[in-house]
């Protein structure tokens, strides 16, 4: 992988569950890791639902290899979040991820 191509500065965060001061459970993102990664938007549309539009953009993300990252994370990119479909290993060789998001709202 070409580190040219690894441009755009990255968080990775997981969830994190903690209580309130009333011990009900809270969700939570705590950074898991900060990486570059290379960004192309893959597909985008926009749907009208109850008298609101939602749009939605999945993206792809190429990072080196970083061990533990899964589909409950998400990303934090340009102050945009996007929720983690998928993490794969292209061809085994734990050189690189391929991480499909999806924005989130």
């Amino acid at each position: 992988m070409q580190a040219g191509k690894l441009r755009h500065r990255i968080t990775i965060e997981a969830p994190t569950g903690t209580q309130n001061k009333y011990g009900e459970p809270v969700e939570g993102w705590a950074p898991f890791a900060e990486v570059y990664a290379s960004r192309e938007d893959l597909t985008g549309r926009e749907q009208f639902l109850a008298q609101q539009v939602k749009a939605d953009v999945t993206t792809r993300f190429v990072v080196r290899y970083l061990d533990g990252v899964s589909a409950k994370m998400r990303i934090l990119s340009d102050g945009v979040s996007y929720n983690i479909e998928s993490v794969a290993d292209p061809d085994g060789k734990r050189r690189t991820l391929v991480i499909v998001a999806a924005r989130e709202g």
